[in-house]
């Protein structure tokens, strides 16, 4: 059985595959509805633009400057409906995460503690009040909204002024159907939206748990940067693994070096996976107590235990401490995490097959994506490692 801090870490680490789950799953329905407004837009493009077949355009006239506004105005709405969306989402996601760390935190430490709760006001307000990778919410999306504007304008005027047929404008806009839709100019706002929703989770779920800790600097009086470390962590990330910032009036505990700045925030770039973790300083959580209960309603009598062992108390509690509480866990990366967790928990990641290849046919998690991040299906693992799956015990002529 581990320490405190390695029990806590590892739960948290666990947590964060739902936390990315939740963020799929968001991701998804705004991409459903990006995808159906975006047709619906096309076909009105397609009509509109035909009122001008046989015309000579201009580009300063009202019918033109019609046109443009009421394709942008349409566009515009359709993000706006995506982040009035995904907005109660997220506040419900930053009071659940509030709520989730203190669980974390109490099922962790194994005395009887009484952690500070955090209003749910203050934890729905960092989803719109609490500024991520330089902007709020909001302005992330209207930065989104007149960048679309700009592209879609430009666009469709460059197709007018070439003497490109409707059906090339169209295409130029939408994308072809032969690359579902992924090479037109609409394409460029639906990724953009995706990444703002994968930021902003990940944002909430870091900020929501960092109210926690403020409140409950007394026991986490520092947080850690744990990154996902596998072939896409960025440099950043890998530079400020396993480095702290103190909480409160607290110092940065022994053992923990310090990120450079020490404010550093997170999310640090679009699409971030890195993490908080909270650090739990077993001594200052005893303080100068002279006994505590332990969660099974056991006490431990450190006066006594003194008495016994020839020590002071405040020796006594430190040894208790770094047994039971530990101190800084040792820096592991992702893979690493994923091999001491139950068959179980690695199936629900991986899905069974991978998590077999995984635990005995030595491929690493690297090699389950490609150099873009989009994950490697088993049949092209058999076609390519089909070394692995023989020494996992499995025919790749199986998956092929």
């Amino acid at each position: 059985m581990g320490t405190s801090n390695d029990e806590y870490r590892d739960a948290v680490l666990r947590h964060q595959i739902g936390v990315r789950r939740f963020s799929a799953g968001l991701n998804k329905r705004v991409a459903e509805l990006l995808e159906e407004n975006d047709r619906d837009l096309v076909e009105k493009l397609r009509v509109r633009l035909g009122r001008f077949k046989g015309q000579e355009i201009d580009f300063t006239s009202k019918k033109w400057k019609d046109l443009i506004a009421n394709i942008t105005l349409e566009r515009r709405e359709s993000l706006l409906e995506a982040e009035n969306m995904i907005t109660p989402e997220l506040k419900t996601l930053a009071v659940m995460e509030g709520v989730r760390e203190i669980n974390l935190l109490t099922e962790a430490v194994p005395i009887k503690l009484s952690f500070n709760e955090i209003p749910d006001s203050q934890l729905k307000a960092i989803v719109t009040e609490r500024p991520f990778f330089g902007h709020r919410m909001k302005e992330w999306f209207a930065a989104l909204s007149n960048t679309d504007r700009s592209r879609l304008t430009r666009s469709i005027q460059l197709g007018m002024i070439q003497g490109e047929s409707i059906n090339n404008i169209v295409r130029r806009v939408a994308g072809t159907r032969a690359n579902s839709f992924k090479d037109g100019d609409l394409s460029i706002a639906r990724r953009d939206a995706r990444t703002i929703v994968s930021t902003a989770v990940n944002h909430v779920s870091n900020a929501a748990r960092d109210e926690v800790w403020k409140e409950n600097a007394d026991v986490v009086p520092a947080k850690i940067w744990t990154a996902t470390l596998d072939g896409h962590t960025s440099a950043i990330c890998r530079k400020n693994d396993g480095k702290g910032a103190p909480l409160g009036n607290n110092k940065l505990p022994d053992g923990v070096s310090p990120l450079d700045p020490i404010n550093s925030t997170l999310p640090a770039h679009p699409n971030e996976r890195s993490v908080w973790t909270g650090y739990i300083d077993g001594l200052q959580m005893l303080g100068s107590r002279p006994f505590v209960l332990t969660s099974s309603n056991n006490k431990i009598d450190f006066r006594k235990m003194a008495r016994e062992q020839g020590k002071s108390i405040k020796d006594v509690r430190a040894d208790w401490a770094r047994k039971h509480i530990g101190e800084v866990p040792a820096q592991t990366n992702y893979p690493e995490f994923l091999k001491r967790q139950a068959v179980e928990f690695q199936e629900d990641v991986l899905g069974k097959t991978k998590a077999t290849l995984f635990r005995k046919g030595d491929l690493s998690l690297d090699e389950y994506v490609d150099s873009v991040g989009n994950e490697i299906t088993l049949k092209q693992l058999a076609e390519t490692k089909p070394e692995a799956f023989m020494r996992a015990g499995l025919e790749p002529e199986d998956f092929l």
